[in-house]
């Protein structure tokens, strides 16, 4: 068998290279597609674990209050528990160094003795260096800071470095540290050898701005042999909802909960660029089968059976897969690398601060890459593998295929409604599917049985264009216009996917253009200030801003054209299995001054409601559906002080956080949480005063030492509007990539026409046709086929827009958005489909013309 493959397939491969570059090129975009975006996807989930949940690893329960302090003197009750060893309070922020750059480090606050004698350092694999716990102890004793720095840091700085100082976030002033040693870690800890700087615990909190007796995180450290789940069950009891006990995999799952949605649609978007590209396989493949006929009623007349047929091709296609696969996972690799910086960007101001610096790829990925690309390869070869193998030697010798039968139509017409009906059952039905089973693969299922069907809409569409292009395109255009008439199934699979890469693009553009009209609405309906003042990211979910002091908002008051700055609070919280966003503001205060300048912004009477009862809450439409809370119902959320209960009194639009908002009024939050810092500073200005000229003195006044942010209403919608549209633009990228296979599918579907064609193409050059006649013959034909594609891409394209829009969306964030047409991006989306395709059959209508005419209409 093996003499048979390099006889007939490795020399025909080797005679028709460019076709064997197509097939590979096309695995390799769909592999690395996959890979890229399955990698990136691995990588951003690993950096949002470690950026949510910093050295999860190092406890067997995670004690905390979202991004609230916990209060440092629950470790004591914790530690007394049955089969705890150890309950360490820490403290973890992300901090810069302002003489480095501002890079940013982690810093760790940490009981080092007490850990040291707990013996949890050993079971870290920690390893000071020497001497590094004695100038430790001696620069304490002298009344300096001490800092052990992580190995990979100690290795970045000048060796002759002492002194350190420290930027936290929302501090005034920088914090001097002196430098005592350097610290390497392994194993669950390894993350404190890197970018890391350690403070005992008490000067940890001093720095990052947290009061007396409090830390961001109890670690609790269980004895050998004690079972975590009862261990959990004893820690909650004692905390009596003061905080919350989780294991390092629910934290981390609530992390991921949160992204899910996203990655979900990212890796989608891969898994179209292999799906696009298995059809782009069956055609080129098809092109073989189209071409061989002659040999394959050879081997046939000679004795050879269907199944080594059937082996032949699907050898040759295992083996394009295979090599597709290899060039495809270094180029998912590269991708990733491309798409690392941008995504992280992106994700960082929506959901966590990342710090990313290298792509996840596990041995898993590359063996599934792998596997997926042959598999694909050889899947796409099953029909013509088939088709050739139930060739009549009589009839094989002959190089005029012969037609399709009714039964190949009733098969496909059957074959269509029943992944139709099965698509649209698991729509129906996915509340009593697996999540996310009969959302996504009830819309596997109908775009599947849509691109079956296509070259039946193909039919359909020649037809109705064959008088137009008889009309208006010369003998040119009639010819392409008959030719995809008679062949409808040999252009259909090819016209699916350019129509997929439209729906595609569409879809996307379709989603940011309601997501942009959307958002600027809800900006527009609610916020009434003038100026909004923060110190960072004033669009930040993810840790880019910085929280301020209470005092700050007195002293922009002052400026002259300010009426009033009202302090906002939002930070995460956990509610039941996820994170929520709390936005906390004195509800009283608000109610005044919009009551007066802009009555109409949205929820403004349940802002009064919130003034005269304070342990009222309102809560966003998407937390109302994820969470299934209505108005009248209660909540309960963990506070130091223990469980708080809150009544829900009404619901409002808010897209601030993807899995909900609560918003809280501020005194009560103050009394419950003891947190008085400020994220954001809502600035109403006096009537006729200049917003440019107050912006310009808060930031003149108070913007260097706070590093603050001032922007007006339009220049706040314009930024979010730039974080959607980056967002989306890392979707756009691998639909180019989808695009670009669909035109490789083109050349592929042409190569077959001229193929087929070569006796009548032969013909018109005999009768006088000139070569540029017969290129635009060609090139005809590619144009109507990108004609028909964009039609076809354009009508699926709005109702899965509408899809993604009302139900994918909806279901995973709760977000509701309205459904807007992206009519001008349509138009532009149709020109570049339809340029695509006719770029695409210049390659074939070149190769026709090269056909000498005698060999072209020779007789069989």
């Amino acid at each position: 068998m093996l003499g048979v493959y390099a006889t007939l397939s490795l020399r025909y491969l080797r005679r028709r290279w460019f076709r064997a570059v197509l097939i590979v090129v096309s695995i390799a975009a769909g592999v690395g597609m996959l890979v890229g975006t399955h990698a990136l996807n691995q990588t951003m989930e690993k950096a949002a674990a470690a950026a949510a949940n910093p050295m999860a690893g190092v406890a067997d329960l995670l004690v905390g209050n979202g991004d609230a302090p916990v209060d440092a003197a629950l470790a004591r009750e914790l530690a007394q528990i049955d089969g705890v060893l150890s309950a360490a309070p820490r403290v973890f922020e992300n901090v810069k160094l302002p003489d480095l750059d501002n890079r940013t480090v982690l810093l760790v606050g940490l009981d080092l003795l007490a850990e040291k004698k707990s013996g949890t350092n050993a079971r870290w694999q920690v390893h000071y260096g020497a001497d590094t716990e004695h100038q430790f102890i001696s620069a304490a004793f002298h009344g300096r800071t001490p800092v052990i720095v992580g190995r990979q840091l100690d290795d970045s700085l000048p060796k002759d470095t002492r002194d350190l100082r420290v930027q936290a976030t929302g501090r005034k002033e920088a914090v001097s540290l002196r430098r005592v040693g350097a610290i390497s870690a392994a194993g669950a800890a390894a993350a404190l050898g890197g970018n890391v700087l350690i403070l005992n615990l008490d000067d940890a909190a001093r720095a990052v701005g947290l009061k007396d007796g409090k830390a961001t995180r109890i670690d609790v450290t269980l004895k050998p042999g004690a079972d975590r789940a009862t261990v959990q069950k004893a820690v909650t009891q004692v905390l009596a909802g003061r905080a919350e006990a989780r294991t390092p995999d629910e934290q981390n799952h609530s992390v991921q909960n949160v992204m899910a949605g996203m990655q979900v649609g990212l890796l989608l978007c891969g898994v179209a660029a292999l799906v696009v590209g298995l059809f782009l396989v069956y055609n080129a493949l098809s092109v073989s089968v189209a071409e061989r006929r002659h040999e394959i009623g050879i081997l046939r007349g000679i004795g050879a059976t269907r199944g080594q047929i059937q082996r032949l091709f699907a050898g040759e296609a295992a083996l394009l897969g295979l090599a597709g696969s290899l060039l495809g996972i270094p180029l998912g690799i590269g991708v990733a690398y491309l798409g690392l910086q941008p995504m992280q960007g992106v994700l960082s101001e929506i959901f966590y601060s990342l710090d990313a610096s290298t792509v996840e790829v596990s041995q898993g990925l590359l063996l599934t890459a792998l596997a997926a690309g042959v598999l694909t390869a050889v899947a796409a070869a099953a029909v013509p593998a088939f088709l050739a193998s139930r060739e009549k030697p009589a009839e094989a010798v002959r190089r005029i295929p012969s037609p399709p039968t009714w039964r190949h139509r009733a098969l496909q017409v059957a074959s269509s409604v029943v992944l139709l009906s099965a698509g649209l059952a698991c729509i129906a039905l996915r509340g009593l599917l697996p999540p996310r089973v009969g959302m996504y693969g009830g819309l596997g299922l109908v775009v599947i049985a849509t691109l079956l069907a296509t070259p039946l809409l193909t039919a359909v569409f020649a037809r109705l264009l064959q008088p137009l292009a008889r009309r208006f395109l010369g003998i040119e255009g009639r010819l392409a216009a008959d030719n995809l008439v008679r062949a409808p199934g040999r252009t259909g699979l090819v016209i699916a996917a350019l129509a997929a890469g439209v729906a595609l693009v569409m879809q996307t553009a379709g989603i940011i253009r309601s997501n942009r009209i959307a958002l600027r609405e809800w900006v527009q309906e609610t916020i009434g200030a003038d100026l909004i003042v923060s110190s960072g990211s004033p669009v930040s979910a993810g840790g880019q801003g910085r929280p301020m002091d209470d005092a700050l908002g007195r002293k922009i008051a002052a400026v002259a054209g300010v009426e009033v700055a009202l302090p906002i609070r939002m930070r995460k919280q956990f509610f039941r299995d996820t994170q929520v966003f709390l936005t906390v503001l004195d509800p009283g205060d608000f109610y005044a001054i919009d009551s007066k300048r802009k009555p109409d912004v949205l929820g403004l009477d349940l802002y009064r409601q919130m003034r005269d009862r304070p342990d009222a809450v309102v809560v966003s439409e998407n937390f109302s559906l994820l969470h299934g809370v209505d108005t009248g119902d209660t909540i309960a959320l963990p506070s130091p002080g223990g469980p708080v209960t809150l009544h829900v009194i009404g619901k409002v639009v808010d897209y601030s956080w993807n899995h909900g908002t609560v918003v809280v009024n501020r005194a009560f939050y103050r009394k419950h949480w003891d947190d008085d810092r400020v994220d954001v500073f809502d600035v109403y200005l006096k009537p006729g005063a200049d917003a440019a000229v107050v912006q310009k003195a808060i930031l003149e006044g108070y913007g260097a030492e706070n590093g603050l942010v001032a922007l007006t209403r339009g220049e706040l919608q314009g930024q979010i509007d730039d974080v959607v549209e980056r967002l989306y633009g890392i979707a756009f990228g691998q639909q180019i990539v989808v695009m670009f296979v669909a035109a490789l599918g083109v050349v592929t579907a042409l190569l077959i026409s001229v193929l087929q064609r070569r006796r009548e193409l032969g013909l018109l050059r005999a009768i006088g046709a000139s070569r540029a006649q017969v290129v635009r013959c060609v090139v005809a034909e590619a144009s109507l086929m990108g004609v028909i594609g964009t039609l076809i891409g354009l009508l699926v394209g709005i109702p899965l827009q509408w899809y993604a829009l009302r139900v994918v969306i909806l279901e995973e964030t709760g977000y509701s958005f309205p459904v807007y047409i992206p009519w001008t991006a349509s138009l532009l989306i149709a020109a570049a489909s339809l340029l695509t395709a006719r770029l695409a059959g210049l390659g074939p209508a070149l190769y026709a013309v090269r056909q000498r005419i005698p060999e072209a209409i020779a007789l069989e």
